[in-house]
């Protein structure tokens, strides 16, 4: 995708190529220019629906499936970074509910991104098997680029509450125990109890280890033991090859970054 600036509407080439992909894929005009607006930006609704009427950048190809869904993550993931920095942290109540209303308003088609950082359960885990569970989720998004689990909210974003909230904190610590018998290093992550019209929900964010990977050091549940967990569309799962190499190359980067200036 080029990036020649003045194509139309103040838009750039590669904006009118993600917006061909994406209305293609049946995204509604409102998410998409949720995605292209930006502080600042003046930019009217009426620019997506020229694009696809060919006014605007008839010429420009559409952008692949791949770099279209880079750029939504990308955006998505970023809003809700530069929020957490600036209002107490990625588990505050504003943070939380900015999520809420981001899954329940996003485009249907966005689903399968949003699992990669972003996992709802309608349940707190009840056992052990249950918290190993979310221990591998945490474990997973530790490895990748962190990530959210949100309890109290249902696969299809009905939010319902997690029905004991007072019982969060220890069900936490459970989940914690788990961990630390599980893997190493130790991941860090947040917790927290955020109110959603009237309904309670439990909020995990994991951070992204400073150092990889993060291994399974015993076996538990269906968590085995040398096992890399890597987090991918809505599962967490072992690490394929190809992520294990770029996970390992990117390491060996920061080493010899360090290294230089020593």
């Amino acid at each position: 995708m080029g990036r020649k600036k003045g194509v139309g509407r103040g838009l750039e080439a590669y904006e009118v190529a993600l917006i061909k992909n994406m209305r293609h894929r049946g995204m509604t005009r409102d998410f998409i220019m949720s995605l292209i607006l930006r502080p600042g930006r003046r930019l009217t609704p009426a620019a997506v629906s020229e694009v696809m009427k060919g006014r605007i950048g008839p010429e420009i190809d559409r952008a692949t499936d791949e770099e279209a869904d880079a750029f939504i993550q990308m955006r998505l993931t970023g809003a809700h970074a530069t929020a957490a920095s600036s209002l107490g942290g990625p588990t505050s109540q504003t943070v939380v509910l900015e999520i809420i209303r981001t899954a329940k308003t996003s485009d249907a088609n966005y689903a399968a991104l949003e699992s990669r950082t972003l996992e709802f359960k309608e349940l707190t885990p009840t056992d052990k098997s249950g918290c190993c569970a979310i221990a591998k989720t945490i474990a997973a998004y530790a490895n990748t680029g962190g990530g959210y689990i949100v309890f109290g909210v249902r696969d299809d974003r009905t939010v319902v509450g997690i029905p004991e909230p007072k019982k969060f904190a220890k069900i936490c610590d459970q989940i914690s125990d788990v961990a630390t018998e599980c893997f190493s290093p130790a991941v860090t992550w947040d917790r927290n109890l955020v109110e959603y019209e009237g309904k309670s929900l439990g909020v995990i964010y994991t951070h992204r280890a400073s150092t990889k990977p993060v291994i399974a050091m015993r076996d538990s549940a269906d968590i085995q033991k040398s096992s890399i967990y890597f987090r991918y569309e809505g599962k967490s799962q072992r690490i394929e090859p190809g992520d294990l190499l770029n996970m390992l190359h990117d390491r060996d980067r920061v080493v010899a970054a360090q290294a230089s200036q020593i």
